[in-house]
């Protein structure tokens, strides 16, 4: 029990308290939220489909790379979304979806959100069950933690990753950035190519701390599109 509530809370925690502190009070970030998980469901299916490819599963760095490629495609196309239904929103009840300066970085938020949820529910759901019972699982590629804890770390810091992509994305879209889509790219390429090395000896020692400095990277690219925001018009 003690493991799977704590690998629960190690995953979920943050999200649960994210939503609820964050999103449940405002109907239009729920909506968001769902419309993101949905997304980020569609492009798992459709990256789901090239497994059926022969001989592709033995080329992981190609795989991860179509994936990451499909995911972008789908949070372009939320985007795209999103505006399509704030102007209809606009131009037929004469009224914003979303008020004030921060309208588009809740939006983005909630949609991070939404995609890191669903991540964390596919990535994570069924090992997470398998941590019920008596016993553990080490690999030796990381022998100082269990499978089952690594494994929650990991969904977690891509639930962090999730959020700071989904603002940095809508920012970069929103201003027509090159600079910010790249750095989007970059980062999302990084943090799951890193993944395909989970396997290589001693693997969590290299592996964890550089998604865990992806995810401060994200985090101080995100702060600063926050103080942009926060001085805009001032």
């Amino acid at each position: 029990y003690l493991a799977l509530i704590g690998n629960a809370l190690i995953v979920f925690g943050p999200i649960v308290s994210i939503f609820n502190f964050y999103l449940c009070n405002i109907p239009q970030l729920v909506i968001v939220f769902v419309a993101a998980a949905f997304f980020y469901l569609l492009s798992t299916c459709l990256t789901s489909a090239f497994y059926f490819i022969p001989g592709i599963v033995n080329l992981p760095y190609l795989l991860v790379s179509i994936g990451v490629s499909i995911q972008e495609i789908f949070r372009f196309a939320l985007f795209l979304a999103y505006l399509f239904t704030e102007r209809g929103y606009e131009r037929n009840l004469k009224v914003k979806l979303l008020y004030g300066k921060f309208a588009w970085l809740h939006a983005s938020v909630a949609a991070g959100l939404g995609f890191a949820t669903c991540h964390a529910l596919l990535l994570n759901g069924n090992v997470l069950s398998q941590s019920y019972g008596p016993g553990t699982l080490y690999l030796p590629n990381c022998p100082t933690i269990t499978y089952f804890t690594h494994h929650s770390i990991t969904t977690l810091l891509f639930v962090l990753l999730n959020i700071s992509w989904m603002i940095i994305g809508f920012q970069g879209y929103i201003k027509k950035s090159v600079l910010r889509i790249i750095s989007l790219l970059v980062l999302h390429f990084a943090a799951s190519l890193i993944t395909v090395l989970n396997n290589k000896k001693d693997s969590c020692l290299y592996v964890l701390p550089t998604l865990a400095s992806l995810v401060v990277i994200g985090a101080i690219i995100s702060t600063v599109e926050l103080i942009i925001i926060c001085n805009k018009d001032e």
